[in-house]
């Protein structure tokens, strides 16, 4: 099985700072290899950032590096950054397409890895939360649980262990269960390129 990815575009900077810097965020981790020794980050952060920094933002790149410098700072010296590195990845960046209330939901599942024989779904989040809110900041994601769940056991055929938030900045991974207060009536169809 292939990873998956969508395609290589540049950013753009009409998104508010923290779209951005989450944007940023996610494609640093889509190409890492986390089997790396998660102090070098740091020096890929220039390369990268010369790479996928719009060129009107130039001019606060110095506190856009610092910014994904704090927010990966936890994240490489973790637990489930350990968990990562020893896991099988099976997709980065999964695009989902599927019918929702008439209308078609787009979703992107951030990682799907295989780790101890068992499949587990993961969504990065680059917010500030305090430690002592992880669990009821996980808890709003619910919905996302139920639905990418749902979507990578019929498409993969396999049951997933867990849908985990990943709390960057904190370095946390927190399991969400899934929001099963309403059936989802429709099949769902999630690709692995």
């Amino acid at each position: 099985m292939a990873e998956a990815g969508r395609p290589k575009t540049r950013l753009s900077s009409t998104r508010t700072p923290a779209v951005l810097i989450g944007e940023l965020a996610h494609r640093f981790l889509e190409a890492w290899d986390f089997a790396q020794d998660g102090e070098k980050f740091g020096s890929r952060l220039g390369p990268f950032l010369d790479q996928w920094l719009p060129s009107d933002l130039r001019s606060e790149r110095e506190s856009i590096e610092a910014e994904l410098a704090e927010i990966f700072g936890g994240f490489f010296d973790s637990k489930i950054y350990a968990e990562l590195a020893r896991s099988q990845i099976l997709g980065r960046e999964v695009p989902l397409l599927m019918p929702w209330d008439g209308q078609i939901m787009e979703g992107v599942i951030d990682l799907i890895y295989e780790h101890d024989g068992l499949l587990y779904l993961a969504d990065y989040k680059t917010d500030r939360i305090a430690r002592e809110e992880l669990t009821q900041g996980a808890k709003r994601y619910g919905r996302q649980a139920q639905i990418y769940s749902r979507a990578a056991r019929q498409s993969l055929e396999r049951e997933v262990a867990a849908f985990k938030v990943i709390f960057l900045r904190l370095g946390e991974a927190v399991r969400v269960p899934p929001d099963e207060s309403q059936e989802l009536p429709f099949p769902i169809q999630l690709t692995l390129l």
